[in-house]
């Protein structure tokens, strides 16, 4: 592997996964987050497939310590509104919530989109937006429904499947009803728990 690679360029010629989680790993944050928001959106769904079965996700790693916000970064495959953040927050006990963190017209009409994160099958995790969280942890939105005429269509009746790219990046695929709705992100974490 050539150190001048990049990560949008491993994907491009399909690498093997060890080598973009190696490449991803050597990264410092900041960089890390440069690459991971410079992938074309179009190279996400080879990213999924060359990520599947490499997962060894667990929720509580994944978010990490306890009653603190854990903030990913986020890049989707969508034309528009394509840069935003995951948060989630791991309570003492119970489960793991998150929401959307967007701002302008996203914010304002989508609303923040909860949802619980749970362990899946196969080490993937599993973003389900068909429970409403109670947990509003302090100086999050307000818990809003995922449902209506746009929440509905952004959020309503989703689970997002989520893989391991490498130890702080993961991709996720979108399902609505069980079928794919052919939109993926990029999660990678630079932001320290606060």
């Amino acid at each position: 592997m050539s150190t001048a690679e990049t990560f949008t360029d491993l994907v491009k010629k399909r690498a093997r996964a060890e080598d973009i989680s190696a490449h991803l790993d050597a990264l410092g944050p900041a960089e890390r987050v440069r690459e991971c928001m410079a992938l074309p959106g179009n190279l996400q769904p080879a990213l999924f497939e060359l990520a599947k079965g490499s997962s060894k996700l667990d929720v509580h790693d994944f978010v990490g310590q306890p009653c603190l916000t854990a903030i990913y970064e986020l890049k989707n495959n969508l034309p528009v509104f394509n840069i935003s953040q995951k948060r989630f927050y791991r309570p003492e006990e119970g489960e793991v919530v998150g929401y959307n963190h967007t701002t302008g017209l996203a914010a304002t009409f989508a609303g923040p989109g909860y949802f619980f994160a749970v362990n899946g099958d196969d080490g993937e995790l599993v973003f389900d937006y068909t429970r409403l969280p109670t947990l509003q942890p302090e100086g999050w939105p307000e818990i809003r429904p995922n449902t209506g005429l746009i929440p509905g269509l952004t959020y309503g009746e989703m689970l997002d499947y989520v893989r391991q790219v490498s130890a702080h990046t993961v991709i996720g695929a979108a399902y609505r009803k069980g079928k794919p709705r052919n939109a993926y992100f990029l999660l990678t974490r630079a932001a320290a728990q606060s």
